[in-house]
């Protein structure tokens, strides 16, 4: 089963969990703490799968935070991208450039763009004050250090 397979399941469960929670709610408010589950979901849950899958998603989430605010090109000074909410933002020698949507997946790639125009990097290095990309089509290294906010 790929990833991406694994990640939807994980989607899966979580909305077929709050699905039962809300349906196990007494028409008083009370809520039933016991929500019935099959035992095929339960052994998903006993198995470790679903921490996995949450762990996955709270690290790429954590990756999604980490590259926010503006990072400028150890090799090319005029070069500076910024990370705002989920779009990242292309200037050079202080003109804005592009503005697309971006994704982390596996927490080992940024996808920039969606369908046939999206960018693929491997994230080699991302730190507090150094971010390090692997533009995977052509195989450069884009290197960049964060632009501290006054």
């Amino acid at each position: 089963m790929s990833k991406k397979q694994i990640y939807n399941s994980g989607l899966l469960l979580v909305l077929l969990l709050a699905v039962v929670f809300v349906s196990g709610c007494a028409k008083d408010g009370n809520v039933n703490t016991e929500p019935k589950i099959s035992a095929e979901e339960q052994e998903f849950n006993d198995s470790g799968r679903a921490k996995a899958i949450l762990d996955e998603e709270d690290l790429q989430s954590h990756y999604v935070q980490e590259l926010q605010g503006r990072w400028i090109s150890v090799y090319d000074e005029d070069s500076v991208i910024e990370f705002k909410d989920d779009k990242k933002i292309d200037y050079y020698a202080g003109q804005y450039m592009s503005e697309d949507v971006f994704s982390v997946y596996t927490t080992e790639f940024l996808i920039v763009g969606e369908g046939e125009d999206k960018l693929e990097y491997k994230i080699a290095e991302l730190s507090e004050d150094t971010l390090i990309l692997i533009y995977l089509a052509r195989g450069n290294l884009l290197e960049y250090k964060r632009i501290k906010e006054e």
